[in-house]
């Protein structure tokens, strides 16, 4: 979505031209995927299933069950960055959202 809407932008400002070029749509999909998972994961931890725990623990801290199944959340940002910043066909498309449904 972005780099075709930086072919309109680049007539109206010309340093928009640079969201044509894939090293900066992947530098722009590793930050944001970066600091989406840095600042969602934390927030959807009481969503998330829980592992059984350990049993024989010092602490009650220790014995709780860690959250498993974040791998949703990370293919949720990864679908959703994919649409925003890749030039994405039907069939790219297609493979995307199978991905994710899976």
């Amino acid at each position: 979505m972005i780099f075709k809407l930086s072919s309109y932008l680049s007539s109206i400002y010309g340093p928009a031209r640079l969201l044509q070029s894939y090293a900066v749509i992947v530098i722009f999909a590793i930050i944001g995927g970066f600091l989406l998972t840095l600042f969602l994961l934390p927030r959807f931890y009481k969503w998330l299933p829980q592992d059984r725990g350990r049993d024989f623990t010092i602490t009650i801290e220790a014995a709780k069950g860690k959250p498993t199944g974040s791998g949703i959340i990370f293919i949720s940002i990864f679908t959703l960055l994919a649409f925003l910043l890749a030039p994405v066909n039907l069939r790219q498309a297609c493979i995307i959202i199978l991905t994710w449904l899976c």
